[in-house]
């Protein structure tokens, strides 16, 4: 498998492998490594003629995609994994809620959204001079409201003819948020995790920007039900859609 990781959730691939491996994942900081100082072995010029021997401590470096084909391989044959790239032997609608399926689709991100994206990488330019004239305990209580720490990109997809909405995080996004339109028009492989059993009405809004975004808790929320900008309103599917937690995106 030879391709550029979009997007890799580390975190549920290490959990997902220590379930079915039954083992935690052990992550390798260093190796150690000794090697013979002896004549015309490593170091000819240097140790001829020198016995004993040297320590070398060298640092592992990770491979994404090596990770997910080896993710991949411990899901191969599992009754809870369902591979859409390989056949169509079974159909979206019998799959339960927490499964994981791969398959091959375009990402899109609703033009709705780059609005709250432009809000993000503008914030610290935001807060500064929302909070400028504000006492140290107004500005650090602003900081707590306005809260978009690690903020979720809401991407859509496709797959058996129905609409897939997923929520991914930012920190885990392998490519600048800009490049995610190269692939609109081209397919990736997505490994995710099914969130639901069934499709959810259209009239359900997908994405919240006060509850995914600004983060505010349901009773603020039930409060602001006038005066949110436009900016700030809720983002509905054309369709009924299916909630997928994606775990990788590769092409």
């Amino acid at each position: 498998m030879f391709g550029k990781v979009i997007y890799y959730d580390k975190a549920k691939v290490e959990d997902y492998t220590a379930i079915i491996t039954g083992k935690a994942v052990a992550e390798i900081k260093s190796i150690q490594k000794t090697t013979n100082k002896e004549a015309g072995v490593d170091f000819p010029l240097i140790s001829a003629g020198i016995g004993g021997s040297a320590t070398y401590e060298l640092e592992a470096k990770e491979s994404i995609l090596h990770n997910i084909s080896e993710f991949e391989k411990l899901l191969k044959d599992r009754e809870d994994y369902f591979d859409f790239t390989v056949g169509d032997d079974f159909a979206l609608e019998t799959i339960p809620r927490g499964q994981i399926v791969k398959f091959n689709s375009s990402v899109y991100i609703p033009e709705a959204f780059d609005v709250i994206q432009m809000i993000e990488q503008f914030k610290p330019t935001i807060m500064n001079r929302a909070t400028v004239d504000m006492e140290n305990d107004e500005a650090d209580a602003f900081q707590v409201f306005f809260n978009t720490q690690n903020a979720k990109i809401l991407i859509l997809s496709n797959l058996d003819d129905a609409e897939i909405c997923s929520l991914i995080e930012s920190s885990c996004l392998k490519i600048p948020y800009e490049g995610l339109e190269e692939y609109e028009e081209q397919e990736v492989s997505i490994l995710a995790r099914t969130l639901d059993a069934s499709l959810v009405s259209k009239d359900k809004a997908f994405f919240e920007p006060l509850k995914h975004f600004i983060k505010l808790n349901r009773t603020i929320r039930k409060t602001m039900t006038t005066n949110v900008p436009s900016e700030l309103s809720p983002i509905y599917s054309d369709a009924d859609y299916r909630q997928f937690e994606i775990i990788a995106i590769y092409d």
